[in-house]
């Protein structure tokens, strides 16, 4: 469409000129309709094809053309484009453009988030990059305040999001709230998650949670003419809220709010969980943090809090209520087959207790609900019983083979444990006399004839033991 308008147009700065009636002319909103649809698309290619005909055709940008631009820079992860753009804003395009706050915004943004869509994605990347203090960030924000520009709530929100340092997100964080007067959930949402996924920092979640209860009531309802949401990644305007009836508007706020203050007590309670697989975790705390979400609040569950309340649980070996806390999520219908990492944990804990019946418990129920048990899963469980003498362990074999999770052919790495468990049950019973087997009422017997009958179970799937 943008070729075919070159080919039939004329471009001009001012489109109000007088241009004959016949003349098919546009200017740089033409532009600035092409980019947004392109940065939708995720096509920066254009994006800077465009930018280059607007230079050589002597098309001045305007404000929307920068942003436009600036957000290319961070979807092509290209940080130095989206400085250069800053400095040509203010000396080569400083007669026609005159910055603001969103123009500001939209630069921090891509100073913070480079190379994401959203604000999820850059999460997911910071847990898996050695973490270093945005240094441009830091420095570009404090050129934004000694101009004079006024910082808005999503202006701290960018600042704190992209700085990757804790000290400087609280420093940020005071700033705006003793400073400029402003209190926004977001800003605690991208702190938590930081503390939660890149840096642990016990203290510090504890700190920040007093602090959310502490400015509680502060928290507003900021959308306006000029708030624009990162997710769409280009300059979205939200309307007008003044036809809004007052009682929907307030139903859409108390909604959004839930979701926001959710989403900060979740990775709060997360925060405690340390990245190594430790046995000492502040639980108390974490409770605290789950009870006021839920009571107080009364904010909804996630299955992402109840997780993490039974790695905690099983960290401090209170297994009974671990399972206490999967029964809810299930009664919630928060719980998911295809997530195998809850059973993973209680594995973990019954195995640091050296308890096989609990580790056959979670295999029994692996099994029972159908869950899509990994290879990884069944080999830790087998590691876990190798010394044992119980009998479980070998029914829970026969289960595996039955539901195609095991291939003996394929897992011949897995004999060997199983059949050190079969060894230590035979030995258990040594010599079994004959009067003993005629006595129906012996307990040996009983014991003894269901070895014998899972020893025939084995058989039957081609797994003998000499």
């Amino acid at each position: 469409m943008f070729r075919d308008a070159k080919k039939e147009a004329i471009f001009v700065n001012d489109i109000s000129n007088n241009i004959g009636p016949d003349v098919l002319a546009f200017d740089v909103h033409l532009f600035n309709m092409f980019m947004d649809i392109y940065l939708r698309l995720r096509a920066t290619e254009q994006i800077w094809e465009m930018e280059r005909f607007m230079e050589k055709n002597g098309i001045n940008p305007n404000l929307t053309t920068l942003i436009f631009l600036t957000d290319a820079s961070r979807v092509d992860n290209q940080v130095d484009k989206a400085i250069q753009y800053y400095r040509k804003a203010i000396t080569q395009w400083n007669d026609c453009i005159e910055l603001d706050t969103s123009y500001w915004n939209h630069f921090l943004s891509a100073l913070a988030l480079i190379g994401t869509d959203n604000m999820s994605r850059d999460a997911t990347n910071s847990m898996t990059t050695p973490l270093q203090e945005n240094e441009l960030l830091s420095k570009y924000f404090s050129i934004m305040i000694d101009s004079g520009y006024e910082p808005d709530e999503d202006t701290f929100r960018f600042v704190i999001h992209g700085s990757r340092n804790i000290n400087v997100m609280m420093e940020t964080l005071d700033l705006m709230e003793n400073e400029y007067g402003l209190f926004y959930l977001k800003c605690y949402d991208s702190i938590s998650l930081f503390l939660s996924g890149s840096y642990y920092n016990p203290q510090a979640a504890k700190a920040l949670f007093h602090r959310l209860l502490l400015n509680r009531g502060k928290f507003k309802d900021y959308r306006s003419s000029s708030a624009f949401f990162l997710d769409n990644s280009s300059a979205k305007v939200v309307g007008s809220l003044d036809n809004v009836a007052p009682t929907e508007n307030a139903l859409e706020f108390k909604h959004g709010l839930n979701l926001e203050l959710t989403s900060i007590y979740q990775h709060l309670i997360r925060s405690f969980i340390p990245p190594n697989y430790t046995y000492e975790v502040d639980i108390d705390t974490m409770l605290t943090i789950y009870d006021y979400a839920v009571t107080k609040e009364k904010l909804k569950p996630t299955s992402m809090m109840m997780e993490d309340l039974i790695d905690a649980y099983c960290r401090v070996g209170n297994m009974k209520e671990a399972w206490v806390i999967l029964s809810r999520m299930r009664s919630l219908n928060l719980f998911k087959i295809n997530n195998i990492k809850i059973h993973w944990k209680l594995l973990m804990a019954y195995r640091h207790q050296q308890d096989v019946k609990g580790a056959s418990t979670v295999m029994k129920d692996a099994l029972e609900k159908r869950l899509a048990i990994t290879e990884g899963l069944i080999k830790l469980y087998f590691e876990s019983c190798r010394t044992s003498d119980e009998m479980t362990p070998l029914v829970v074999f026969c289960a595996l083979i039955d539901r195609k999770f095991v291939d003996i052919t394929q897992q011949k790495y897995l004999i060997p444990m199983v059949r050190d468990v079969f060894q230590n049950v035979k030995k258990k019973f040594g010599v079994v006399h004959k009067q003993q087997i005629n006595d129906i009422d012996s307990e040996e017997y009983g014991e003894f004839a269901k070895f014998q009958k899972i020893t025939s179970m084995l058989h039957e799937r081609y797994v003998k033991f000499h």
